[in-house]
């Protein structure tokens, strides 16, 4: 079983898996997983390629080696995952405070 966030997450990337025509570009499917939000697609990054998943891991691109991971950000992984969408949380948030009429 496909595991990303949690039951409903993955049935529904299961779902756009099943139903994408093979020609979809990556623009479109994107659309597609945008329900799915960030903290998720973020993960469903993590995991390319899948074989669970072959259209969308023929779309979407592939995460970069460990070493190359580890050489560029001293992480890999889910390490990196965290840490990026921690920094981007804490944008958003402040973005949010200084800015509240836009959120």
């Amino acid at each position: 079983m496909l595991r990303i966030m949690n039951e409903f997450t993955d049935q529904y990337v299961l779902g756009v898996e099943h139903n994408i025509q093979d020609d979809i570009s990556q623009d479109e499917l994107i659309r597609h997983l945008k329900p799915i939000g960030l903290t998720a697609f973020s993960l469903l990054m993590l995991s390319m390629p899948d074989e669970k998943l072959p259209k969308i891991s023929k779309i979407l691109p592939t995460m970069a080696s460990e070493d190359v991971q580890k050489s560029w950000t001293g992480m890999f992984r889910h390490s990196v995952a965290c840490t990026i969408l921690g920094f981007r949380s804490y944008r958003y948030n402040r973005h949010c405070r200084v800015k509240a009429d836009e959120c």
